[in-house]
């Protein structure tokens, strides 16, 4: 019965909203304590599921291809990719994207193009861009709410905004509705 000792920590744990994989990690602890299990073992035995679950082996090959990629001009390559679709826009992109997933969900890969919620961070401003005109954005963030944008200016960036845009949308926007406030 003390082997259950591990679902208390975790209804505690969530209780008192202490960090998931904390009282995750204490609640396993605490279950393999209660089994009998050496410190070593319990170890080994989070360090397996971990593995068999996340495939962990699989970043040591992405990531220096990725490294590679970058190295070589990856973002450049992708800008003239992109820029030969000139008739494209945000909500085109969007209806792409959304039926390249639901194609893909049809025939059973679920989990080929990612979390939906990924694109918006990307999409979302150049849509926002197209329809309301870039003078009339001004920039927020979602800071210390999960989840937060740590770098919003980086993701304009990476939405494809031109520094000139970064700083009418982070600043000059802002500066020219409230220009009595300097």
């Amino acid at each position: 019965m003390l082997v259950l000792a591990g679902i208390a920590v975790i209804v505690l744990g969530f209780l008192l909203r202490f960090n998931p994989l904390l009282v995750v990690t204490v609640a396993a602890g605490v279950t393999g304590w209660a089994a009998g299990l050496s410190p070593l073992a319990i170890l080994a035995t989070l360090g397996k599921a971990f593995n068999d679950v996340r495939y962990v082996s699989i970043i040591w090959i992405v990531l220096p291809v990725i490294g590679l990629l970058e190295h070589h001009g990856l973002q450049e390559q992708a800008r003239r990719f992109v820029a030969r679709f000139g008739r494209a826009t945000a909500g085109r992109l969007l209806i792409a994207y959304l039926l390249f997933r639901q194609l893909t969900a049809a025939v059973g890969l679920m989990s080929i193009a990612g979390p939906a919620h990924t694109v918006r961070p990307l999409v979302a401003p150049m849509a926002e861009a197209d329809l309301v005109g870039i003078e009339r954005l001004l920039l927020g963030t979602d800071y210390s709410f999960p989840p937060a944008d740590l770098a919003p200016l980086a993701s304009l960036k990476a939405a494809g905004f031109s520094t000139a845009q970064i700083e009418e949308v982070s600043e000059g926007n802002v500066r020219r509705m409230f220009s009595r406030l300097r």
